[in-house]
Parts: structure tokens; C-alpha cells; sequence
């Protein structure tokens, strides 16, 4: 199932045959529903008819990319430690999903790999979670992710189905260096008041995925003359369904994929 390409008269069927004007991507999985970055969270969202999957993705102490959105391990009431120096092993030890309910007590932090070989129908956004800052330990330490993930990808021979996404540049420059033939997609979350200048400096990208509140008809229409795909984040309300369907996006975020993938069928 790979992602549209930039034009929107690519869109594709969803597995159901429902015509659908933009594919559903389920954020983090079917984080309304359950834990997010879990395995219950996205195979709720491919029962619920996603087309894809959104997720963030950390190298854990020995290197293996890890699903999981924060830096630390606090939500999992493992105190400040950052997930960073913890090995898989440790991490598997922690409970995921009992913050969210009790009846995920038994959730474990996934790989990447987990994920990606357990879920082949489904279209997954890789948003990458680089280190910040310009120092050489920060610069290794992404090179390191990336080259992991890539290798991930390749593993599960997942390339014609995947996306990396990233709200550092930097970032997706690099995965374009070591990995060319895989889509990049441009994260951002604030206002742009001069799209084509912007764009001009977002080479090598395929789409870009906005914060539908500064998503604007200019920043779209301009991207269309690229060639780019858009997207946006993060669809669960019907008045933001209503405004993003008039610029005829090529998919939505969502938190709630189930309530998406009907209010679309209508």
C-alpha cells in the first residue's frame, strides 16, 4: 500500500473499495482508543480502516529503533530516565499502556521492526526524533538513527511502503544522502507567510505534512506546483474535517481513525 505520489489524480482505493478523497493516517496509531505507539494502538487503527500509520521513532542504548514519541520514560512512570541510555531489554520491562488504562498493562514498547513486518498492507509515516543541537555527539547520534532506520526499512523490505518524516531539515537532508529512494516528507507546525520561498529551501522533499491550524489554500496550492504531496495533522474534530476537505489534501492525521474513515465514506 505506498503513499500517494505528488499528484493528487494518484490517489488510491482504501482496502474497503470506499471511494476516498485522502487517505486516513492513523497518528500514533488509534491514540484515542488506546496507548499511542503501541501495537494495540495500531492494529485498532488498521481494524478501523486507516490507510496508514503515524509514528515516532528513538534509538534505544544498543541502537535499535524503538516507537516511541518521548525522550523520556517518565509517562511510563519509569521517572526521568531518557530512553536513550536504556537498552531493549530494560525497556521491555516497562508497562506502556497502564498509564492509558489498566487492560494495557501487558503493552510493551515496539521496534520498528515489530511494527513494520506485523502491519505489511498498511502505509507508515516514520517521524524521525533526532537529538537537538549542532554538537558532534548530537551529529553522530542522528547519523546513527537514521542509518538504523534505513537499515530497518530495508530489513523488512518495506521501501515502497514507508515515509520519513522530520521537523529538522537537517534531518531529512541526511536520510536523502544515505537513502535517496526513500520519500521524505517535511514536518512543520508554524506559520508560513512566504510558501514558495519556503518550499525553495525544502529540496529532495515529496510532500510536506503541516499543523492543519497554519495549513493556508496559498501554502497548498503552491506545494501542488511542486509536485508535492500534502498532508495534515491532526484531524478529529467535523469543522476541521469540513475546512481541510475544501483544499483537497492528499491525507488526513488523525487521532480518532475510526470516526475518520466515516465521516470521509459520507
Amino acid at each position: 500500500m505506498p503513499m500517494p505520489r505528488s499528484r493528487p489524480s494518484s490517489r488510491r482505493q482504501p482496502p474497503s473499495g470506499t471511494k476516498r478523497d485522502c487517505l486516513v493516517i492513523a497518528h500514533r496509531g488509534d491514540s484515542s482508543r488506546c496507548p499511542e505507539n503501541t501495537l494495540s494502538a495500531f492494529a485498532s487503527a488498521h481494524a478501523a480502516g486507516a490507510d496508514g500509520i503515524e509514528l515516532d521513532v528513538r534509538l534505544c542504548a544498543d541502537g535499535i529503533p524503538v516507537v516511541c514519541h518521548d525522550p523520556t520514560l517518565a509517562r511510563f512512570h519509569a521517572g526521568r530516565a531518557r530512553l536513550a541510555l536504556r537498552t531493549l531489554a530494560e525497556l521491555r520491562s516497562l508497562s506502556v499502556g497502564s498509564w492509558f488504562a489498566p487492560r494495557f498493562a501487558a503493552e510493551r514498547l515496539p521496534t520498528l521492526l515489530e511494527v513494520l513486518t506485523r502491519f505489511p498492507s498498511l502505509t507508515v509515516f516514520i517521524e524521525l526524533k533526532p537529538q537537538t543541537g549542532r554538537s558532534l555527539t548530537a551529529q553522530a547520534a542522528n547519523r546513527r538513527l537514521v542509518d538504523a532506520v534505513i537499515a530497518t526499512v530495508a530489513e523488512a523490505r518495506a521501501a515502497r511502503r514507508v515515509a520519513l518524516l522530520c521537523f529538522d531539515p537537517r534531518i531529512l537532508a541526511l536520510s536523502a544522502r544515505r537513502a535517496p529512494h526513500l520519500r521524505r516528507i517535511r514536518n512543520h507546525e508554524r506559520p508560513v507567510d512566504a510558501p514558495r520561498p519556503w518550499l525553495d529551501r525544502q529540496p529532495g522533499i515529496a510532500g510536506i505534512c503541516f499543523d492543519q491550524r497554519v495549513l493556508t489554500p496559498a501554502l497548498v496550492a503552491a506545494a501542488r506546483q511542486r509536485g508535492l504531496a500534502v498532508f495534515a495533522y491532526t484531524c478529529n474534530e467535523q469543522a476541521v474535517l469540513t475546512r481541510l476537505r475544501r483544499l483537497a489534501l492528499d491525507g488526513l492525521l488523525t487521532d480518532r481513525p475510526a470516526w475518520l474513515t466515516k465521516r470521509l465514506a459520507l
